[in-house]
């Protein structure tokens, strides 16, 4: 099992949380389209439904090939600059901004 998984329940977001794609712990790819397919998949969600919230350009262009929209948050490990270049579809600079965003 991943270790997310285990992470989740013991942080008290399990109630928030609908589905959990992560890549193995042996899996050193920083491609997230893989994921973000499978999990859109999994969901049974259609793309136009679906939004990726990250934090690095590799996140981005993750939804970049899985054709999804994004958000990149510049309060993690990415700057602005590095978002914007993957092609984030929007940028938040706090947590409220993705409330915005998503409204």
């Amino acid at each position: 099992m991943h270790f997310t998984k285990l992470l989740i329940p013991h942080i008290g977001l399990d109630g928030f949380i609908d589905h959990i794609e992560a890549p193995e712990l042996t899996d050193t790819s920083s491609d997230k389209t893989r994921l973000i397919n499978k999990a859109v998949e999994a969901l049974g969600l259609k793309k136009d439904e679906c939004l990726m919230i990250g934090d690095t350009k590799y996140d981005i262009l993750g939804a970049v090939g899985a054709k999804v929209d994004s958000i990149g948050v510049t309060y993690g490990f990415g700057g602005e600059e590095e978002l914007r270049e993957a092609g984030a579809t929007y940028i938040a600079r706090d947590p409220a901004e993705i409330d915005r965003i998503i409204e």
